[in-house]
């Protein structure tokens, strides 16, 4: 019955992330129409809104985390209400001073962070986005842990034709640019906040706890470094093209990591899902061990296989895709990310066992030294070869932090993996995308060509029994039974 719940969770929360990645793809045609938006202007919104992630962090103390974690430790709903009340109450003062603080203050701050985009109205317009979206992190997190798969879904879905709908309004009508885009973010995030805040009233008791509260900071306050290493390993790069060469490769970089990123969509929904039903299925299930097992083998088969459908027709989507020539080049690029994506899956699956131990400081380690390897990395490479060195050494600090998690996690909850599956998917991988790199000059026959490739893996796969129906029938068959 659990696994069936995940399986049904995991397909809800794929598909409320899907359609706004597949919009925000479509969105792509908009966003490099240089009659729209000019590659620079375009470079603010690829910067502007990932330096933005970092200061969420700061934000949010790790509280999100800690829900995640507390919610399950105290079955009374009554002791839920108030640790979700204490937590609502104090980020609500404390982003807010921070908010005003900053607004007033932090024009020196903007300079330290921003070589050509500037405090006003951009740092502000950034803080006020930051501060909206706060409220609208934690009661999608609620909504995972009690798994409300559907109602998390909906909202997300609603929220992305919302912003987008506004992001139109500001930048096609209104001709307000990469400014118009930030304002767009900013109303959708205030209205969600507001109907965040009604829907779940009735989880809060106006009352805050300080045991509660010093407890879930003590928690989430370790978590900074790790969420700042994790912010380090996805989005630094950004900043090291801007400051070492210009706006313009941002923007070639940011779409080439939109198009390259693809899978995370479906990671992050799995891993939505997945989250809550690891705490319940430990502490309840005496075979989790073997659940987690089988899970694994699969999921990291699909990852990689998802992985190299986007490498391999990474061309073809930028020259489908992109409005301007000048983005054509991205393709080099999306291999690269492609493969970070899936590095980044296998972090993922490694992790809860370490948040399960409360472990946290072990992780935090782990991921301050990979953006140390990253930070290092891109002052050496960045400044000569740009944009294509972020890729590879955002790559290697990942690779680093994936292998260091899972060392760790094994220590903390140990898990099997069948590395052998994975290895041996791993290398049929890397021949089929280097055959699939011969081109014939015609973007269709590109497409026909590739795709016939594509499907002769997918047939591979089963040839070698690393995918099996009978397999499939069977976990189908034990889900049913559940």
């Amino acid at each position: 019955m659990r696994t069936s719940k995940l399986i049904k969770n995991s397909a809800i929360y794929t598909i409320g992330d899907l359609l706004p990645k597949v919009i925000s793809v479509l969105m792509i045609s908009i966003y490099t129409n240089p009659a729209i938006l000019s590659i620079s202007q375009k470079g603010i919104v690829d910067l502007i809104m990932p330096i933005g992630s970092i200061f969420s962090t700061f934000y949010l103390l790790g509280l999100d985390a800690a829900l995640n974690r507390f919610y399950y430790s105290d079955k009374d709903e009554e002791k839920r209400k108030v640790l979700i009340s204490t937590l609502w109450i104090f980020l609500f003062a404390y982003t807010l001073i921070l908010s005003v603080g900053l607004i007033i203050f932090g024009q020196g701050l903007s300079k330290l962070v921003f070589k050509n985009i500037p405090f006003d109205p951009f740092f502000k317009l950034m803080i006020i986005n930051c501060f909206f979206s706060t409220f609208t992190i934690m009661p999608l997190t609620l909504f995972r842990m009690k798994e409300q798969a559907l109602r998390f879904g909906i909202f997300n879905i609603l929220t992305t034709f919302l912003n987008v709908s506004f992001c139109i309004y500001f930048v096609v009508f209104l001709k307000q640019g990469a400014e118009g885009n930030i304002k767009g973010y900013i109303l959708c995030n205030l209205v969600f906040a507001i109907v965040y805040l009604a829907l779940t009233f009735k989880d809060l008791k106006c009352k805050i706890s300080l045991p509660i509260l010093k407890e879930s900071l003590k928690y989430g306050i370790p978590l900074i470094p790790h969420a700042i290493g994790g912010w380090v390993l996805n989005v630094s790069d950004r900043w090291f093209i801007d400051r070492y060469r210009d706006l313009t490769q941002v923007a070639i970089y940011g779409l080439a990591y939109q198009i390259g990123s693809l899978l995370d969509f479906l990671i992050g929904a799995i891993n939505k899902a997945y989250v809550p039903f690891f705490f319940k299925t430990i502490d309840e299930d005496e075979n989790a061990k073997t659940i987690f097992e089988n899970i694994l083998k699969y999921y990291s088969v699909l990852i990689l296989s998802l992985g190299l459908g986007i490498a391999m027709f990474s061309k073809e989507i930028i020259i489908l895709l992109a409005r301007s020539n000048a983005y054509i080049v991205a393709y080099k690029i999306i291999p690269i990310i492609a493969l970070v994506s899936v590095v980044h899956g296998y972090y993922f699956m490694s992790v809860n066992s370490i948040f399960y131990a409360k472990k946290t400081k072990f992780l935090a380690t782990v991921t301050a030294i990979s953006a140390v390897i990253n930070i290092v990395l891109n002052f050496i490479f960045v400044p000569k070869y740009g944009m294509y060195a972020a890729a590879y050494t955002t790559l290697v600090a990942y690779l680093f932090s994936s292998i260091a998690t899972y060392i760790v996690a094994q220590n903390c909850y140990y898990i099997k993996w069948h590395w052998n599956v994975i290895i041996t998917n791993m290398a049929i991988c890397l021949g089929v995308y280097f055959v699939s790199m011969i081109g014939f000059g015609n973007i269709f026959i590109n497409i026909f060509y590739k795709t016939v490739i594509y499907m002769g893996y997918i047939s591979v796969l089963f040839m070698f029994k690393i995918l099996s129906f009978d397999k499939f029938l069977y976990y189908k068959s034990k889900i049913l039974k559940r």
